[in-house]
């Protein structure tokens, strides 16, 4: 028999999921289910001991703790592309800036004192971000801290903005 290669075959068909060929965002060539298309080698990760997980981890251990972040990877590999267009990457790089003392932005960031306010922290912080935020506008717009480039990462100093808009308002830097 071979392999069932479009989602909407396997549904037709009644399976419970099916093989295209293509890696998701981790690089696992496996299966998909068929209802919410999540990369079976992923939920087999999601439910694996610790150990596991510790190894699949994308990133290492923040002040925020090394269980929050693989949460924010592992979950819903499948719809990666989505997470680019509404601007949960942008709210995940954010956060990596701002506390991850290996991203190379820290310096940036975090080690200037700029945070992320509590309500777009942990658990509910990406729904909470896109609650105030809105989806971005394009693949073009990024956030931006505006009016105040030195102030922290929260609804009333942020917005989305192109490069053009952004590069208008840069910090002086010391000469």
């Amino acid at each position: 028999m071979r392999p069932i290669k479009e989602k909407a075959i396997a549904r037709a068909k009644g399976l419970t999921r099916y093989f295209d060929g293509r890696p998701c965002k981790y690089g696992h060539v496996a299966e998909h289910m068929v209802s919410g298309g999540a990369c079976l080698e992923c939920v087999r990760l999601r439910s694996a001991s610790p150990r596991v997980r510790k190894k699949h981890a994308k990133w290492q251990k923040t002040k925020k703790g090394r269980a929050w972040i693989e949460r924010m990877n592992i979950a819903s590999c499948a719809r990666a592309p989505e997470k680019s267009k509404i601007g949960l990457t942008s709210w995940a790089s954010m956060q990596q800036r701002c506390f991850n003392p290996k991203n190379t932005k820290f310096h940036l960031y975090g080690a200037r004192g700029i945070t992320v306010c509590e309500r777009w922290q942990g658990t509910n912080g990406s729904k909470n971000f896109l609650a105030d935020m809105g989806s971005r506008p394009s693949l073009k717009h990024s956030i931006d801290r505006f009016p105040d480039n030195d102030g922290d990462y929260e609804p009333k100093n942020c917005r989305w903005a192109t490069s053009k808009q952004q590069n208008s308002h840069l910090r002086q830097r010391a000469a």
